[in-house]
């Protein structure tokens, strides 16, 4: 009995000191938490605190660099890109009255395939050295009834002895001159009637010195306005017989490239107002005359009611003729058309006279390149003196 009771003594005790041990360690385990959050309330680990400051304030300062470079890179992203020149199809050229014009809207700068022409070899033929060829997109395009479009042309640079670029032609010489423009005549009601039906149904076709009087004509006279035009830059007697190629240089009509005397049987005038030469000079006068009465015959054969108005080939600037293209050469082709015209029964305007010196060279008023491409004011006197030619037709002069 005695032994049985020191047993259960001993159990109570062990039971105890296991409670006591507990309790010790629950507040040990209680005590070193409150002093680890004493220690951080009261700011403890100063050094430690610091060093995730100082982290912080790296990893801020690299986000801030990234900002910046990424706003650098907005900056530059942001930049105006660079404004692309509108190009051509044959990489020709942008907007002027020069040779080789082009016109800017691409939709009508798609050539005709078909017809050859009157090239018995059915080929493109190779010009001698000082003709400008120019290239599928020196155009101009006129629709019926209306005059052509308003895009202004410019062209690559000729060949000696041909049409050369025009510095500030873009629209054809129809800046205002410094000089004071010629005095427009007055006309009476009656007059001006006669001269509105004269060119009521008219085509005028040539180089880029006509595409100047084109430009001019669009916001001039409405009678002006009313004429057809078919012009190009550096067109000329002879590559108006090219096949219609990629290389050739016919104007175009209703969107396409055309031979000249297609597209004048599709609109169908009354008269033809042809102004060439500049651009076959170089083959000599007696060859241009030649090829002068070429055109007419395949004009005539398709519409051979119209009637045939020669212009004469203005000059050069005195002594910036080059080669065949001078002034005394031009002076003589002139004399022979219009003994041709005479005897053809074809009309005649002397052009070249009014807008000369008197010399015989191109007054430098009217020039508006410092070779032969002509200004405003010189379109004036074309306007005149063709007004002056209808009322004589018309029997009023």
């Amino acid at each position: 009995m005695k032994t049985h009771g020191r047993r259960r003594k001993y159990r109570r005790s062990k039971k105890r000191t296991g409670t006591v041990l507990a309790v010790l360690f629950a507040g040990t385990v209680a005590l070193l938490c409150i002093c680890v959050v004493i220690v951080y309330a009261t700011g403890g680990f100063g050094k430690n605190a610091d060093t995730e400051s100082e982290v912080l304030t790296e990893a801020q300062t690299v986000s801030e660099e990234s900002v910046d470079v990424k706003t650098a890179d907005l900056e530059i992203s942001g930049d105006p890109l660079p404004v692309k020149t509108a190009g051509t199809m044959t990489g020709l050229s942008g907007t002027s009255d020069k040779p080789g014009d082009t016109e800017k809207d691409p939709a009508d700068a798609d050539a005709a395939k078909g017809k050859t022409g009157a090239d018995p070899q059915n080929a493109e033929p190779q010009e001698p050295e000082g003709v400008v060829t120019g290239t599928l997109t020196g155009l101009t395009e006129v629709q019926e009834g209306q005059p052509a479009d308003s895009a202004a042309e410019q062209g690559e640079p000729a060949q000696e002895g041909g049409e050369t670029p025009a510095q500030g032609e873009a629209d054809g010489g129809a800046q205002t001159d410094a000089q004071t423009e010629p005095a427009a005549p007055a006309y009476t009601p009656e007059e001006e009637a006669a001269i509105a039906a004269y060119y009521s149904n008219t085509v005028l076709a040539g180089d880029s010195v006509m595409l100047g009087f084109r430009n001019y004509c669009r916001s001039g006279d409405p009678v002006m306005q009313g004429l057809n035009f078919l012009v190009a830059g550096s067109y000329s007697l002879h590559n108006a017989f090219w096949p219609v190629g990629g290389d050739s240089v016919h104007p175009l009509y209703q969107g396409q490239q055309r031979l000249l005397w297609e597209s004048i049987q599709m609109i169908g005038p009354n008269r033809v107002f042809l102004f060439f030469g500049i651009n076959d000079m170089v083959y000599g006068i007696d060859d241009t005359v030649a090829k002068y009465k070429e055109m007419i015959d395949m004009i005539k054969s398709v519409t051979p009611d119209v009637q045939i108005v020669i212009m004469s080939t203005t000059y050069t600037l005195a002594g910036q003729g080059k080669k065949n293209l001078n002034n005394t050469n031009i002076a003589k082709f002139n004399q022979t058309m219009a003994a041709e015209a005479a005897a053809n029964g074809w009309g005649y305007i002397d052009i070249a006279t009014p807008t000369s010196d008197g010399n015989g060279n191109l007054l430098p008023a009217y020039c508006s390149d410092g070779y032969l491409h002509q200004s405003r004011s010189a379109y004036v006197v074309w306007e005149n003196t063709l007004k002056e030619y209808a009322l004589r037709q018309s029997g009023l002069r």
